[in-house]
């Protein structure tokens, strides 16, 4: 098994385009870039498990587009998952 480096997001932007909008898109700049989907939506779950527990961790995260230079990248994930404050439960 390899080690990968750890991942620093270097800039968040959330977009909601509709008060009661079902998704919210989230724009990120990744540090080292990476083009791979699977990697980016594994860091993020995980990340969101280390901070949350475990109660996050079946949050599902759309990766909708990567920037070819690997340095952005767009997340979807549904809004009942991100405004509750007890955790999610989807």
């Amino acid at each position: 098994m390899t080690h990968t480096a750890p991942y620093i997001i270097r800039s968040i932007s959330i977009f909601v385009y509709k008060p009661l909008a079902m998704y919210h898109y989230i724009r990120f700049r990744l540090s080292p870039p990476n083009p791979d989907a699977l990697t980016i939506r594994k860091a993020v779950s995980d990340a969101l498990s280390q901070t949350f527990g475990l109660s996050v961790e079946s949050t599902y995260v759309d990766v909708l587009s990567i920037a070819k230079s690997g340095q952005e990248c767009v997340l979807r994930v549904r809004s009942e998952c991100v405004q509750r404050p007890s955790g999610p439960t989807c």
